[in-house]
């Protein structure tokens, strides 16, 4: 239907040709065939089971708010014990008196038109009848007020008691005969429902809320009697205990009715749904409830249909902006894709140059995969790579061509991240020299090139030698982590300082019981203690402008001829003099055919010049 008069129309026409099948002349308008259709729906239903009587209406529930009612109470019965009650009485007939037409300012005396007395009404009578008005128009207005008050809650009450009478279920409603007579009944029920259960509370539910609405309903009348009393009493009237009490018992019985009115209304839902299947069923009436609200309200067909448009509409807005956004991001991937591909397809052939197998791409899988990439390799028999085949690099590289892979990937996004330094942990396999020798080279020249600098750490000694005698002119700095001793733990030494180096040798010989060995260890303390004290020299020439001071300057030179100033720059601590010259002293005998020093003379010898470089040189 492209409008609305085109739905009503089509509705029209589907109800027609129901009740054609149905055999069941169609009226003119579609309201009267609803009608038709809803007849034969409780026709048919009812000869299995009276469904219609489980119908009930929602309750119009009083709000309970006695807060005006108790203020025009109060307001009333200050302002009526400020009049007494024969004034109270007669107000009404001295408003009558006021109102005869003949009085006015400078009238003269009239008759009254009550008792006719002649010249009655005098001007002096009438002016103390207009006092005594006067005086009563504050209980006059609270008068108004208190039966205002109680005309809309007893209206309020009364609404509440015929509201009340249908939200009892149909069936409730009607006498256990009329019952019987439809087929309603508790037998029949758990004939047609298989869950007794669901049955059973139905039953105790609308017991309970039988009782219920019956309570209500007399404390209703009981408060409407408190309120009719009230109003023909009002000028001796003073219960307003007894009222509020009767009007709180409908406020809280109403309440207590609301939760069983809820509790039913479960119950009532998990009867009704196997219910109705059942009936629907073995009447063939499936759907004919939903034909039948349409067609009394085919406005709420057009509004749901409009809005399924909108709805459709907006799902195809969506999942085109949805394409529209894939294919952009898609474009955007493959363009970063292709460059960084590009990138390290560079670094690949650092490491592996002229090798049939080589590295060609990282792709998406697909042009509408999200998540998935691919990385093809090329497979290729001649020199030139011509011809190449391409497959999934998982499937046809070894570990080490993976490994070069995977190595080619990170430098390639390093440099395009541009990183100031990279770390790499064993970049070259231990067991692969094909191309342990491209590493070392040109890979780490590209990198230096690229301004990266590189930190390699290994456990391949062969790696380790081949990358500081490449690039020894660069002035790389290499360094060992050892672990002689447990108590030091893990130490890092530069293997471009010399006098560390020296220490190191020394401490893995010195406590051997080898006389050899021993004095191998002491010769090499020896020359520590003069590497000491040489770079002691140097550093303080340094500190006093000699920039020209280098540590060949002592070469072809003892530790005697240059000892008494090494001694005058161990200021530091007192006793640091003679630790240097006991260790000396220690080590002397070592390069000589003399009995080696003491394990222990070398120990002490070779702990303090470790403390000395410690306070004096690092």
């Amino acid at each position: 239907s492209k409008s609305m008069t085109d739905l009503e129309r089509n509705l029209l026409a589907a109800t027609t040709a129901f009740l054609q099948n149905l055999s069941i002349p169609p009226q003119e308008l579609r309201d009267q065939q609803a009608d038709q259709i809803e007849q034969e729906l409780r026709d048919r239903q009812g000869k299995s089971f009276p469904l219609d009587l489980f119908a009930r209406s929602t309750l119009s529930a009083w709000t309970g708010n006695l807060s005006v009612l108790n203020h025009s109470i109060k307001n009333f019965l200050a302002e009526r014990a400020k009049i007494n009650e024969e004034t109270r009485r007669l107000v009404d007939l001295f408003k009558a008196a006021l109102s005869i037409s003949e009085l006015s300012d400078g009238h003269s005396d009239i008759d009254c038109p009550l008792c006719g007395t002649a010249d009655a009404l005098t001007r002096f009578r009438i002016d103390v009848i207009r006092e005594q008005v006067k005086n009563t128009e504050a209980y006059q207005t609270a008068e108004k007020s208190i039966k205002l008050a109680v005309q809309e809650i007893d209206t309020s009450l009364s609404m509440l008691s015929d509201s009340l009478e249908g939200t009892l279920p149909k069936c409730l409603r009607v006498s256990s005969h009329a019952r019987r007579k439809r087929g309603f009944t508790i037998a029949r029920l758990r004939e047609l429902v298989p869950d007794d259960s669901v049955v059973s509370e139905w039953v105790s539910r609308s017991r309970l809320m039988v009782r219920e609405h019956t309570s209500l309903k007399k404390s209703i009348a009981v408060a409407r009697t408190c309120l009719h009393k009230m109003i023909d009493l009002l000028n001796i009237w003073d219960d307003s205990t007894t009222l509020f009490l009767a009007l709180n018992k409908v406020t809280a019985e109403q309440s207590s009715y609301e939760k069983i009115n809820q509790l039913y209304g479960q119950a009532s839902q998990s009867l009704a749904g196997p219910l109705k299947g059942v009936v629907e069923e073995s009447t063939k009436t499936k759907g004919w409830d939903e034909l039948i609200v349409l067609a009394r309200n085919p406005a709420r067909l057009w509004d749901a249909l409009q809005k399924m448009a909108e709805y459709d509409l907006k799902i195809k807005n969506l999942d085109k902006a949805l394409k529209e956004i894939d294919t952009g991001n898609g474009k955007v991937a493959d363009e970063k894709f292709s460059e960084m591909s590009s990138d390290v397809k560079t670094w690949w052939d650092y490491l592996r140059p002229c090798e049939p197998t080589f590295f060609e791409a990282v792709q998406r899988r697909s042009t509408k995969a999200r998540r998935n990439i691919d990385i093809k390799v090329g497979l290729a028999a001649n020199e030139d790579r011509s011809n190449p085949k391409f497959r999934d690099a998982i499937a046809v590289f070894s570990q080490s061509q993976l490994h070069c892979l995977g190595l080619s990937m990170f430098l390639a996004r390093s440099v395009q991240e541009k990183a100031g330094f990279i770390i790499l942990d064993d970049p070259v396999l231990a067991s692969d020299d094909d191309f342990r020798p491209n590493f070392a080279s040109t890979v780490i020249e590209g990198l230096l090139n690229e301004g990266v600098q590189v930190i390699v750490l290994t456990q391949d000694h062969s790696s380790w030698k081949d990358i500081g005698h490449r690039w020894e002119h660069k002035n790389v700095a290499q360094f060992q982590i050892v672990r002689n001793d447990p108590v030091l733990g893990t130490e890092i030494r530069n293997q471009n300082d010399g006098l560390a180096t020296m220490l190191a040798k020394a401490s893995s010989i010195i406590k051997s019981h080898d006389i050899e060995q021993r004095k191998d260890g002491a010769t090499i303390i020896r020359q520590a203690v003069e590497r000491f004290g040489k770079e002691l020299l140097v550093r303080k020439r340094c500190a006093d402008g000699d920039s020209m001071a280098s540590i060949t300057d002592y070469d072809g030179k003892t530790f005697g001829e240059f000892s008494n100033s090494v001694y005058q720059l161990l200021t530091r601590d007192a006793a640091h003099p003679g630790k240097l010259r006991a260790a000396y002293t220690y080590v002397t005998p070592g390069p000589h055919d003399d009995t080696p020093p003491s394990t222990t003379q070398l120990s002490m010898a070779l702990g303090d010049l470790k403390k000395l470089k410690r306070d004096y040189l690092d």
